[in-house]
């Protein structure tokens, strides 16, 4: 195997990009560079080889943990990270394997965190839905987090129904209601939801008028 080329990376100063003749490459410091003796024409046999992998893998795990150490992602969210970075499909598969392994990096917590995210700002599930298949968490967990869901999403559609109702004055019933409907449409509440709660909120209305 035969080193073709070694090129920056953007976004990354402490890093290159080695590739060989072969169509592999390696993302891996600048520094290992000397200390393994490889330039573009070089050589290199499998004892290099291994070297590379793990300097390469160490560079993606750095990688990994500047970026979860700010902020939570989702799997496919690291995945395409480091893909985006140029990691090979081995390598990235490999550090998101460990961190899944150790805790770091968890769909169910990080789809946990979202829905109580927006629960907070009064959003429904179809938001919700919508925001955890954007980030890759796959059905299951989101069958299992909607059903959690259900008894608070109830409550907060009621709260947010209760708010808007006050600002709606003047109107009549049913175009209040339908005024209300488009907007718990709009925070993503599904349509028996949102239909059940404009039942229940039109005597409320009908008798303050």
């Amino acid at each position: 195997m035969i080193i073709t080329s070694i090129t920056k990376v953007k976004g990354m100063k402490q890093a290159v990009q080695v590739r060989t003749d072969c169509n592999r490459s390696f993302l891996i410091p600048k520094t290992s560079l000397d200390v393994l003796g490889i330039k573009p024409g070089s050589g290199i046999d499998n004892r290099v080889l291994e070297k590379i992998e793990s300097v390469a893998k160490i560079l993606a795990t750095d990688t990994a943990w500047d970026v979860l150490k700010h902020r939570q992602l989702s799997t496919v969210e690291l995945d395409q990270l480091l893909s985006k970075y140029g990691f090979s499909r081995s390598i990235s598969s490999s550090v998101i394997a460990k961190l899944k392994e150790m805790k770091y990096l968890d769909d169910t917590a990080f789809a946990r965190n979202t829905a109580e995210k927006l629960s907070k700002q009064l959003k429904g599930r179809n938001l919700l839905i919508h925001c955890l298949e954007k980030k890759g968490i796959s059905n299951d967990i989101i069958k299992a987090l909607i059903s959690e869901m259900q008894a608070v999403e109830c409550e907060n559609i009621m709260k947010l129904a209760l708010t808007k109702l006050k600002k709606i004055k003047g109107v009549p019933a049913n175009s209040a209601m339908a005024k209300l409907a488009a907007f718990l449409g709009s925070r993503g509440f599904e349509q028996d939801t949102v239909t059940e709660t404009v039942e229940r909120i039109m005597n409320i209305y009908e008798e303050k008028q």
